[in-house]
């Protein structure tokens, strides 16, 4: 059973790829990187991720994953040079590339795990363990950010140690259906209080030319193929939440 609700988290590795992070981060990085959390690594060191950048996901002309104005300011700014060992295009070719790699060996620096897998690699003593390093340098700014869901951020623990950091993201907040308030003004409508409100308005929204510029090409109500995402507030309205698994519902 998958369990995409508050289970992906962000772990730190210590053995096959990250053997080479730990121990420059442990001696010849720490010798030569400035005191404090921004502190700049110099020269250079090398962190490898693996990744999932969508199909349809654009850069800017020139920019790629690995070149972009993020990779470039951690590498001007702390001295983190970014290296993907791959990168997937779905979810499900994520999952297929992470057992294989989790399977090899050949761990990453960084990777994106599941709950499940987390719990195995931490018991196996492949993982760092964060407590430490997130009480230390952690800024008031991140902690802010992340010590809002205690509960949350319990789910990076294994044995009552923290190795990871949850992926916000993808946590199960409530799913909202936005409205655009100068296409609402356009057709007339109050806010809607029922569902039925949400598809009458829906319905203008398609059919009454809100945008004003005389042609047929607003859709009230976009949804994706999968019926997820854009359309989770929709389904949210009917107590119904596609991709998550809700335990004692009923």
């Amino acid at each position: 059973m998958r369990l995409r609700m508050g289970m992906v988290l962000l772990a730190l590795c210590l053995t096959g790829g990250g053997a080479a992070f730990a121990a420059a981060a442990s001696e010849e990085a720490a010798a030569a990187v400035a005191p404090g959390p921004l502190g700049k690594y110099d020269p250079p060191i090398d962190v490898s991720i693996v990744a999932q950048v969508l199909v349809d996901q654009q850069f800017a002309d020139g920019d790629s994953f690995e070149n972009n104005p993020w990779t470039r300011s951690w590498l001007e700014e702390l001295g983190i040079r970014v290296t993907p060992l791959w990168i997937a295009r779905t979810d499900d070719q994520y999952d297929q590339k992470i057992a294989v790699t989790i399977a090899s060996g050949e761990l990453p620096d960084i990777m994106l795990l599941e709950q499940d897998k987390l719990v195995s690699l931490a018991r196996a003593g492949k993982l760092a363990p964060l407590g430490g390093l997130y009480e230390e340098y952690v800024l008031p700014e991140l902690r802010e950010h992340l010590d809002w869901s205690p509960i949350t951020m319990a789910a990076g623990a294994v044995d009552g140690e923290l190795y990871a950091l949850p992926d916000y993201n993808r946590q199960p907040f409530a799913k909202y259906l936005w409205i655009r308030d100068d296409w609402q003004q356009a057709v007339g409508l109050p806010d809607p209080r029922t569902m039925d409100d949400v598809i009458e308005l829906a319905r203008a929204f398609t059919t009454q030319d809100p945008d004003g510029n005389g042609k047929d090409d607003t859709f009230g109500l976009p949804l994706d193929k999968d019926f997820k995402f854009l359309g989770e507030g929709f389904f949210a309205g009917y107590g119904a939440y596609p991709a998550n698994f809700i335990a004692d519902m009923w």
